[in-house]
């Protein structure tokens, strides 16, 4: 089996290839002053990144937008064909035997490379140099070699190449006298047969003074003759004649030698380019390929499986009407998808094991402690507690349990089929088997690949959502771990640290039960959230941090009751009406902490895109909020009963009627509206507390 290479080694491949398609875009046209054309290019590379169903419309886009680059006016592309213009002779790198003569198109041996005359002395038609146009090459006469010698020496750079030792290669290697005397060093010498004495060029001119010397023979290769690059020829440009020089240069995979280096590295980026797309497409379609299989790899079921398609090889009108047939065919449907399912469990061992784990970390020895100071707190716990373990309780023993039962189903039908076989009244007995009632094998098929699939996506869901979840779970077993510790530590803490400063027992201990019934209402509502989760009303990561605004709002609370309180107490113990005073600032206190926690949820709120999901979280913290304004209304409206002249309780009582029916709901899709909103009526709220303080006083 082929190995599958991760999407993920794909894609930070395809993001360093794309890097390198950027920056030899940008060699090519420039950086400075893009044409719109290059801005079109980038604008597709950076689309192709990120839009994969479109792939083939942008590589064809950017195949046409590629070649108009050689049109483009700026950029060292330009620069390049002005350097071809300006140059003649191209000794070749991967090609060290021949010359190209950008003038004809024509090749030449390169004398640099050490080319042997003697290979002429049995000239043949398959002769070839750098295993280039067999039966291409021909032999110049001596007229044609006038002219062209006398034309090399003077375009060609041949005393650098004598410098380097680079002309007659194996020839000079016993002759280093000839090789550095004055006369070669002038020019090059050819030597053709045995004669070491030839016409030779000095100072650009053909010398044949030498006597005895044989007529000079040099083979050429029409193979890229291309009569419209002649500098004669004025039916194209300059740059147009550079650039099939260049084409041909990149066609055939040539690496040319250039007088001015520097612009190898502009010729390798161009020759480049083309390849790095073909790359990048590859790429593209080999991560399509990788993502393809993951996705396969991990959803087997719910990603592939289609019980429509599986049906196709069950004839269920004829199962329907065949008591045997509807037997097998239950039994093997059954069969099928519990092979699919131990199949996902061969797959996905991973994920059955982490499935496992987050298990037994949930089912772990945790005790919920019993308090009577804080109603039916132990109860609301323990159903905490069971409806987060049956929501994450992954795995597939119950759905082939299921799955069993139903092959069970179907080996019991066969079973009585059977049994009535040796009755006597076979055909009757038979015949009320056939007539039972059963549900359509169709139906069977979809009701039973639903509870698979629901079981498969839930794990799903899990591989997705691991961290979120152990981060769920963790939260949920600090929190029993904390109450715990609030039902058996901080009250006794709590009523000794009253007695030390002579704080009645009883009013301490009704300080405790308000602060226990805060706890109680904290712990109400974190159900809630574990549902919305769970449901995936919201996203698990929104959720876990709400969870950390509530913890946060719940150690407020209790650092209020265990330092501040005793301070409110002991301002108004000897003032009139003491106990109402001491309970609107502890309202007002209490009001105050809400506030940070529904500042602070404000900034979740508004990060979230969906308004449903904002809704959904803005009447669970309302619930939160509301308790202040049910209390402070409660207190208002006794009052009100006492003193039922006094129009200050009447305006206090119809303003906080008025305030507690405002909805921030209307202001849920503008932050700054529901900000201010907020403010407006936290400051409101005191306002009213403030103003039954000052009444009370003047009871």
């Amino acid at each position: 089996m082929t190995k599958q290479i991760s999407s993920k080694i794909l894609i930070d491949k395809k993001a360093k290839l794309q890097a390198q398609v950027k920056a030899a875009h940008f060699l090519l046209v420039g950086a400075d002053e893009e044409s719109q054309i290059a801005q079109d290019v980038l604008a597709l590379r950076e689309q192709q990144a990120k839009m994969e169903s479109q792939v083939a419309y942008l590589n064809t886009t950017l195949n046409r937008l590629n070649g108009q680059i050689p049109a483009l006016a700026n950029g060292q592309h330009k620069m390049l064909l002005q350097a071809i213009t300006a140059q003649r002779w191209y000794a070749i790198k991967n090609i060290p035997e021949v010359l190209y003569d950008s003038h004809t198109g024509y090749l030449w041996p390169s004398f640099h490379y050490g080319f042997e005359m003697s290979a002429f002395g049995a000239w043949k038609d398959d002769f070839s140099l750098g295993g280039i146009g067999q039966a291409k090459w021909h032999r110049s006469t001596t007229e044609d070699m006038a002219a062209i010698l006398v034309e090399m020496y003077a375009s060609y750079p041949l005393k650098v190449k004598l410098k380097d030792k680079l002309l007659y290669g194996k020839y000079f290697e016993d002759k280093p006298d000839r090789a550095f005397s004055s006369r070669w060093y002038d020019g090059f010498y050819p030597h053709y047969g045995t004669n070491y004495y030839a016409n030779y060029i000095i100072n650009g001119e053909l010398n044949t003074s030498n006597a005895g010397s044989e007529p000079l023979i040099l083979p050429y290769c029409t193979l890229y003759f291309d009569g419209r690059i002649a500098p004669s020829v004025d039916s194209f440009t300059a740059d147009e004649k550079a650039q099939m020089v260049l084409d041909l240069f990149l066609k055939e995979g040539w690496e040319p030698v250039f007088d001015q280096p520097e612009y190898e590295k502009v010729y390798q980026t161009i020759q480049q380019h083309p390849q790095l797309l073909k790359e990048l497409d590859e790429l593209e379609g080999a991560i399509e390929e990788a993502l393809n299989y993951e996705s396969t790899l991990h959803q087997p079921l719910s990603g592939q499986f289609d019980f429509l398609i599986d049906l196709q090889k069950y004839n269920s009108a004829e199962i329907d009407r065949s008591s045997l047939k509807y037997s097998h065919a239950l039994h093997q449907w059954a069969g099928q998808l519990l092979n699919k399912i131990d199949e996902f469990s061969r797959t996905n061992h991973d994920l059955i094991q982490r499935a496992t784990i987050l298990h037994q970390r949930l089912h772990q020895n945790h005790k919920i402690s019993r308090f009577e100071h804080i109603g039916n707190s132990s109860q609301l716990l323990v159903e905490r507690d069971d409806a987060i373990k049956n929501s994450l309780r992954f795995g597939l023993d119950n759905v082939r349990s299921k799955l069993l039962n139903t092959q069970q189903q179907a080996k019991e039908l066969k079973k009585q089929l059977n049994v009535s076989a040796l009755s006597k009244n076979l055909l009757a007995d038979v015949g009320g088997i056939q007539k039972a009632i059963r549900p359509d094998f169709i139906f069977m098929a979809e009701f039973t690949t639903e509870f698979v699939l629901e079981e498969v996506q839930h794990l799903e869901w899990l591989e997705s959502h691991q961290a979120e979840l152990e981060r769920l779970v963790e939260s949920h077993l600090k929190g029993i771990e904390s109450f715990n510790v609030f039902t058996s530590k901080d009250r006794d803490d709590f009523m000794r640290a009253a007695k030390q400063e002579e704080i009645e027992t009883e009013v301490a201990s009704g300080w405790f039960d308000a602060w226990a019934q805060q706890r109680l209402l904290i712990e109400n509502q974190i159900l809630p959230l574990y549902e919305m989760a769970f449901d995936q009303q919201c996203p698990l990561d929104a959720i876990n941090d709400v969870l950390g605004i509530l913890h946060d709002y719940q150690l407020a609370i209790d650092k209020f009751y265990k330092e501040e309180n005793h301070a409110i107490y002991q301002k108004h113990a000897f003032n009139a009406n003491s106990t109402l005073q001491c309970d609107y600032e502890t309202r007002l206190a209490l009001f105050k902490l809400c506030g940070q926690f529904q500042e602070k949820l404000e900034g979740l709120l508004f990060a979230l895109p969906e308004v449903a999901v904002r809704v959904s979280l803005l009447r669970w913290s309302e619930l939160i909020t509301q308790q202040h304004f049910v209390g402070i209304g409660v207190s208002a409206e006794g009052l009100l009963a006492l003193h039922q002249d006094s129009e200050v309780w009447k305006n206090i009582n119809q303003e906080l009627r008025t305030l507690q029916q405002v909805s921030l709901e209307t202001f849920i899709q503008d932050v700054q509206h529901f900000s201010v909103a907020r403010s407006k009526r936290d400051s409101e709220f005191n306002s009213l507390v403030f103003k039954m303080s000052k009444a009370l006083q003047k009871i």
